[in-house]
C-alpha cells in the first residue's frame, strides 16, 4: 500500500465559499492556504507558498461556516491531480490537496473542534489523462474541481 498524505498549515487567502457540484449537488469548497517557506528571495524576504485544497460534503460546510480569511488552519489531505485543456487547448495538470481533516490552529470563538468525518464523495481519476478534458480556464479552479462528477 502506498502512502499519499499531505499535512499543511497556512492562512486562508480568502473567505471560503460553498459551491455545489453540477450533477450530484454535492457541497464543495475550494480554498488556498498561504505559508512562508524557509527559502528567501534576493531581498532576503521569505518566499510565500500557496497551496490549493478541495473539501466535500460536511467537511466543506464546516470550513465555510467556521473559517475566514486570514485564519490559521492545519489540513490533512491527499495530493490529487486534475488534467484539463486550457483555452488554447494545451494539456495542463493541476495538483491540489483533497481534504481529509481540518484543525483550528489559532482559536475560533464559534467552535473549537476538528472535523474528521470521512468524505463520501471522491472525484474519479481519468483512466487516460489525455481523454480528461475540461473546458474551463486554469484560473477558474472552483469550476474545474466542481466539474468532476461530469466524468461519472
Amino acid at each position: 500500500v502506498m502512502m499519499n498524505k499531505l499535512i499543511y498549515q497556512g492562512r486562508l487567502t480568502e473567505d471560503p465559499v460553498l459551491n455545489y457540484t453540477k450533477n450530484k449537488n454535492t457541497p464543495v469548497v475550494n480554498f488556498t492556504l498561504a505559508s512562508d517557506s524557509k527559502l528567501k528571495n534576493e531581498d532576503g524576504e521569505r518566499i510565500t507558498n500557496f497551496q490549493r485544497f478541495t473539501a466535500y460534503n460536511e467537511r466543506a460546510e464546516h470550513i465555510v461556516k467556521y473559517y475566514q480569511k486570514g485564519q490559521l488552519m492545519l489540513v490533512e489531505a491527499s495530493l490529487e491531480e486534475n488534467y484539463y485543456l486550457d483555452k488554447n487547448h494545451k494539456k495542463c495538470k493541476e495538483v491540489y490537496g483533497l481534504v481529509n481533516e481540518v484543525h483550528f490552529c489559532d482559536g475560533n470563538k464559534k467552535e473549537e473542534k476538528s472535523v474528521t468525518e470521512s468524505n463520501s464523495f471522491e472525484p474519479p481519476k481519468p483512466d487516460n489523462p489525455d481523454e480528461a478534458v475540461l473546458t474551463e480556464e486554469v484560473n477558474n479552479f472552483s469550476d474545474d474541481i466542481s466539474d468532476y462528477d461530469d466524468f461519472i
